[in-house]
């Protein structure tokens, strides 16, 4: 029985860190939403963004020199509680000056930014080199620098593993094909040029055979009186 009530309260810790963390990315993402350069932001607001990352650290500090009860009841590591506290404290102070930057109606009406977690899903299972897989992982490291929601973060790593276990996949070549080239149109004009051609030809043809038997028939006539003469002389 005290063994289940032990185990209630740490997943009731667990669940509070959970919250205040995910309370303190979204003031952040509201902050930079309006100052992506936070450089460029008013001194409180870059006062306010350091103590919210204070805070953050603090909360994912467990357990290494023994946990101490927060003022707001959380059970901070030891060595970071005095910081937690400073940070807890500055950053309500901080976020009530900056009210003139940021109104509570904004801070009230923000939501996470969608980010479009299929997309590098899909990028990952279709790495096919080196600099694709540099590309994704570019993505990744972007996103994880941010400021997400709990369920975003989770899936954000997740994707973030995928990547480390993927292979990069080469790409399958697909046999050429030959294409037959197509037959050549000829003009108008090509193919009144070879009819003419054609019938050139065939007339060359005809004179050339005509004049090949009429000299083939001269020779034979020839060649008759040749032997008609030897045989008279033979007489």
């Amino acid at each position: 029985m005290e063994e289940s009530k032990e185990i209630t309260q740490e997943v009731k810790q667990k669940n509070q860190r959970e919250e205040m963390y995910e309370k303190c990315n979204k003031r952040l993402a509201l902050i930079h939403s309006k100052y992506p350069n936070i450089q460029e932001a008013p001194e409180t607001i870059q006062e306010e963004a350091s103590e919210l990352n204070g805070l953050k650290v603090s909360l994912t500090t467990r357990n290494i020199w023994g946990d101490k009860e927060a003022s707001n009841g959380l059970f901070i590591d030891s060595f970071k509680i005095k910081r937690y506290e400073e940070a807890l404290a500055n950053s309500e102070s901080l976020k009530k000056e900056n009210e003139k930057y940021i109104s509570p109606k904004e801070e009230k009406d923000f939501e996470f930014p969608e980010v479009n977690l299929e997309e590098i899903d899909i990028a990952i299972d279709n790495m096919h080199s080196i600099e694709d897989q540099r590309k994704v992982m570019n993505k990744i490291s972007e996103l994880r620098s941010g400021f997400h929601s709990n369920e975003q973060n989770k899936k954000i790593n997740e994707l973030y593993e995928k990547w480390g276990s993927a292979k990069i996949k080469p790409i399958e070549k697909e046999e050429s094909k030959v294409e037959a080239t197509p037959p050549i149109k000829q003009s108008k004009f090509a193919q009144i040029y070879q009819k003419a051609k054609g019938k050139l030809r065939g007339i060359v043809d005809n004179l050339r055979n005509r004049f090949s038997k009429e000299r083939n028939a001269e020779e034979k006539d020839i060649q008759t009186e040749s032997e008609q003469d030897n045989s008279d002389e033979a007489r």
